[in-house]
């Protein structure tokens, strides 16, 4: 029977109906990407000081940014994982996907400069995390269509539109 889990930490103050709707739309991914894998993802919500200094540790990158990934498992091609029984925690039997940290900070000036909800990007931003744990990129421009195509009809299932 197919699991899922997401554990949601917050290092700022956020409202529960903001870390409920991202967990809503973690699981959505999780059942349009690997619908067919129990997995756990950890969720992070903090504030650009705190997503800078772990950008800075672990990309060596000294900036703010929106959300970083960092996936547990390889990836041979977007939309798949590749994972071991040693992967697979024997109490849950689920596999740890990856970490998703998102700056709420960040995200809230995004809204307003794209004139959209908090919401909104909040959601984008997981979409965009989650895509990343499962291989997908947008480094070229191909890759990028694909994987903006593919936010786009998570976003859209859950009713979340520009």
């Amino acid at each position: 029977m197919k699991t899922m889990s997401v554990s949601c930490n917050a290092t700022i103050p956020v409202e529960s109906t903001i870390t409920d709707r991202l967990v809503e739309v973690i699981e959505k991914c999780c059942a349009m990407i690997i619908p067919k894998v129990s997995v756990n993802v950890a969720l992070t919500l903090c504030d650009d000081m705190h997503i800078q200094e772990i950008n800075h540790t672990y990309r060596k990158k000294d900036e703010v940014t929106d959300v970083l990934s960092f996936p547990m498992l390889a990836s041979s091609c977007a939309g798949t994982i590749t994972y071991t029984p040693l992967d697979i925690d024997p109490e849950t039997q689920e596999v740890m996907l990856g970490d998703v940290i998102i700056s709420y900070e960040r995200a809230q000036v995004q809204a307003k400069a794209f004139n959209h909800s908090i919401e909104r990007e909040l959601s984008y931003l997981a979409v965009h995390s989650m895509l990343h744990l499962v291989g997908y990129d947008h480094i070229d421009v191909n890759d990028k269509k694909i994987m903006r195509e593919k936010e786009e009809e998570i976003l859209s299932s859950l009713g979340i539109s520009r």
